[in-house]
C-alpha cells in the first residue's frame, strides 16, 4: 500500500496535533511531506517535531507534492 503524502497548511495548535497523531498512529499509512504557516517561526518550530522533517513551502509548492490536503488554519491567513 502507498503510503498517502499529506500537506497541512497552518502549523498552529490544530495543525501541530494532526500531525502529532499522524506520526504516531498512521506513520505505516502516511507522512506529513509539506507544511506552510504565514508565521515561518510556527512551521520551523513544527518541522522540528516531525521525523523525517517535512518541507517548509507555500501553498501552492505543497499541493504539488501532497496527495491529500489539510488546511489547519486560522480564518486570518
Amino acid at each position: 500500500m502507498k503510503l498517502k503524502k499529506i500537506g497541512i497548511i497552518g502549523c498552529g495548535a490544530i495543525g501541530t496535533e494532526i500531525a502529532e497523531y499522524v506520526e504516531k498512529h498512521l506513520k505505516d499509512k502516511a507522512s506529513i511531506v509539506a507544511i506552510c504557516d504565514i508565521n515561518s517561526q510556527k512551521a520551523k518550530e513544527l518541522s522540528m517535531k516531525i521525523k523525517p522533517a517535512p518541507l517548509i513551502t507555500t501553498i501552492d509548492e505543497l499541493i504539488n507534492k501532497s496527495n491529500l490536503i489539510v488546511e489547519a488554519a486560522s480564518s486570518e491567513i
